[in-house]
């Protein structure tokens, strides 16, 4: 059934299986759920990828040489992301979102 799309997290390679189009005069309602589908593992591979990275670009502001930062920074910093992770993950839950709050040292 169809093609594979690499997906690539964390430096593990996965594949994801992209739904076909070319099924036997499949209803409109199939033929928009699989575009649908497909959309959304292209644009969900994508902005995991970019997740993952800033989160490896901010793993860098780590590094006490360079960057003059206190345990509690660190917290607040780790609070926000674990807040829109469980906001993100809710968002898949059906659960109500709530406006996001931009992250403030204050």
């Amino acid at each position: 059934m169809g093609n594979r799309l690499p997906f690539v997290a964390d430096g593990v390679s996965f594949l994801i299986k992209e739904y076909s189009t070319t099924m036997a005069d499949p209803s409109q309602r199939t033929k928009r759920r699989i575009a649908n589908r497909n959309r959304f593992l292209k644009v969900g591979a994508r902005r995991v990828e970019a997740v993952l990275k800033s989160l490896r670009l901010l793993s860098r502001c780590g590094n006490r040489l360079i960057y003059d930062y206190e345990d509690l920074d660190v917290q607040m910093m780790f609070i926000a992301i674990d807040e829109q992770l469980q906001r993100t993950r809710d968002s898949f839950l059906k659960k109500e979102e709530a406006d996001p709050k931009p992250f403030k040292f204050e």
